[in-house]
């Protein structure tokens, strides 16, 4: 009985050791953040509507992914430039666009008392994408923009990029833009209102491991502090 006792206190020593390692040696790294969003459309070029295009008030949703520890690729100190989105998608009405990696491009942008005029200091987040997958009216789309614009300044306390989504209601402008390529190589668009952008939850089994991962090291330290006493 004693022996077997001793094993699983070994073991429970040993799988504690072996998850402190792992801790100790991990590099600080962060998960990926997605935010969605929603909106409705309230311009459409000409060239995209029809039965078989959009049409004003039609839904636009998605979301888009991104490294919220990615660095500032701007030096200026007024706007930060990071390009670390690696996944997005938007649905408007019964069409949909995909993401296409293209780093040099596609970027999350945030500017802080952005300076244009003595009377036009602004406030604006912005996120540009390449999209692809999307052919209305014999038009591929081009481009995704999302941007929330603050003509008072106050959004932003600094140009670094938020892990959370900013608030609406720090922000005049909200508008959600698609640009298709024509024929004669300009640019149609369809635009929508921001109505809402919000974080997507964690997944549940991500936080189970969390919690799963928390009380082994627990029960090995427990197992530990045990033998400790006994030797003693």
């Amino acid at each position: 009985m004693m022996r077997r006792r001793g094993m699983s206190v070994g073991l429970g020593v040993m799988v504690w050791g072996i998850l402190s390692l792992s801790v100790a040696i991990a590099p600080a790294t962060a998960d990926p953040v997605t935010f969605q969003f929603t909106g409705e459309v309230f311009s459409v070029d000409s060239r995209l509507g029809g039965s078989t295009g959009f049409t004003n008030g039609n839904s636009f949703i998605g979301s888009y992914t991104f490294d919220p520890t990615a660095l500032d690729t701007n030096p200026a100190t007024t706007s930060g430039v990071y390009r670390s989105l690696t996944n997005w998608t938007v649905q408007v009405g019964a069409h949909t666009a995909t993401f296409v990696s293209l780093p040099p491009v596609n970027a999350i942008s945030v500017a802080n008392d952005l300076f244009f005029t003595p009377t036009n200091i602004l406030d604006v987040y912005g996120v540009h994408a390449v999209a692809t997958g999307m052919v209305v009216n014999g038009l591929a789309v081009a481009d995704f923009d999302l941007t929330l614009q603050d003509n008072s300044h106050t959004a932003f306390n600094s140009d670094a990029l938020p892990a959370t989504p900013p608030s609406l209601n720090s922000f005049a402008n909200r508008t959600l833009r698609l640009r298709f390529l024509t024929m004669n190589g300009g640019l149609a668009h369809v635009q929508a209102n921001v109505a809402s952008l919000t974080a997507v939850p964690v997944p549940a089994a991500v936080l189970l491991f969390g919690t799963g991962l928390t009380a082994l090291i627990s029960l090995g330290a427990g197992s530990r502090r045990r033998k400790q006493i006994r030797v003693a």
